[in-house]
């Protein structure tokens, strides 16, 4: 299964929105999962609003030992290949006072990633009775037709395999852009059209998105 946001869209938990006041984040579409589904789309991204904010919370895979992406997709195409995105990230343990910070990164990857704790090797989400994540993840300039699309973001959960303590809280800073790579497309300055999260494997079994959308006019 795979729930979609597209164009005036209504749902029970709202209806797309238009643009609200300059500089201003305003609500455009909310997805609550409350059965397994394998991505959470946002198909339109208005030309109304410049940058975009993907707020997720309670969120909880239907597998242990995931980690939690986000794509883009560009002309209605999800990019999942091409190694067209970069992230870096510095985490944090709030269990292990020795090695409680560590940074990651991926040059020339398909996928931001959005929960690379302080020890990114081991450091995936759990999905024990409890356990849960969220996210607030930001893109600028999607509709940008010479830059590329960088984008940042932070969030925290429950480590799947906890080293100090029963349930290790992990948590990151992180940062990224699209369009990097060959010169072959989608190239630096494509414009995004769609964001995608979704996990390593299994499915969102649980959780609460929201997309906002930032007008500069």
């Amino acid at each position: 299964m795979s729930g979609t946001v597209g164009d005036n869209v209504a749902r029970a938990s709202g209806v797309i929105a238009s643009a609200g006041s300059a500089g201003i984040w305003t609500k455009i579409a909310t997805q609550d999962i409350t059965t397994n589904t394998t991505e959470v789309d946002f198909t339109t991204l208005s030309t109304d609003y410049k940058d975009f904010r993907i707020i997720g919370s309670g969120l909880r895979c239907s597998s242990n030992n995931k980690h939690l992406y986000i794509r883009v997709s560009v002309a209605s195409s999800w990019i999942e290949t091409g190694s067209k995105y970069q992230t870096g990230t510095v985490g944090w343990d709030v269990a292990n006072s020795s090695i409680n910070t560590a940074g990651w990164g991926e040059d020339n990857g398909n996928y931001f990633r959005l929960d690379s704790g302080y020890n990114a090797g081991s450091a995936a989400m759990g999905n024990a009775t409890g356990y849960g994540s969220r996210f607030q993840f930001t893109i600028a300039d999607v509709h940008d037709t010479t830059m590329w699309k960088y984008a940042n973001w932070e969030s925290c959960f429950t480590m799947s395999t906890p080293i100090a303590q029963a349930t290790d809280t992990q948590g990151n800073n992180g940062f990224g852009s699209f369009g990097v790579g060959s010169s072959a497309a989608p190239a630096a300055g494509d414009a995004i059209d769609g964001l995608r999260v979704y996990w390593s494997g299994g499915d969102t079994a649980e959780g609460n998105f929201i997309l906002y959308g930032r007008s500069v006019t």
